[in-house]
């Protein structure tokens, strides 16, 4: 990993991006801090998490159609989910995730710490199971993802 740790700068950064709830560019924080090397096990997901929390590309139309799948289905019917709410969720799982990272002096967590976190509060703010969370299925694609990419470097 490139990096496992905020400077005492780009921690500044992400505290006052945290505070305006801008969460794209707290992301971005973060991916540039790492350099933006996928050697990091969560780069993806902070990758994935700014354009879903932003609206844009693919891991959002993921997620949101998940979502949607999901609702249809008859999941989470009694709360009613829409777009609103997904947003919701999402702007708490950034305020969670990030807020760790500040709490614990820009620490970056593992891969496991995020997608347990992101799971959790999108699981009890929006009152479904965890396999109605798309987030969920998202961890397994990318447990799948890292050993392909450790298959492909020969060392799994």
């Amino acid at each position: 990993m490139s990096v496992s740790k905020l400077t005492d700068t780009q921690l500044q950064e992400l505290i006052t991006h945290l505070e305006n709830k801008n969460y794209r560019d707290a992301y971005q924080v973060i991916l540039d801090a790492t350099g933006n090397d996928e050697s990091y096990e969560a780069w993806t997901w902070f990758d994935n998490a700014q354009a879903i929390n932003s609206g844009i590309g693919p891991a959002d139309e993921f997620i949101t159609g998940y979502m949607d799948a999901a609702t249809w289905l008859g999941f989470g019917a009694d709360n009613d989910l829409n777009a609103d709410l997904y947003q919701q969720a999402s702007d708490l799982i950034a305020q969670s995730v990030l807020t760790n990272i500040v709490l614990n002096d820009g620490q970056l967590p593992s891969f496991q710490e995020i997608i347990d976190r992101d799971a959790a509060v999108a699981i009890d703010f929006l009152g479904i199971e965890p396999l109605e969370w798309g987030g969920t299925l998202g961890q397994y694609f990318f447990s799948l993802m890292t050993q392909r990419r450790q298959i492909q470097l020969g060392s799994g």
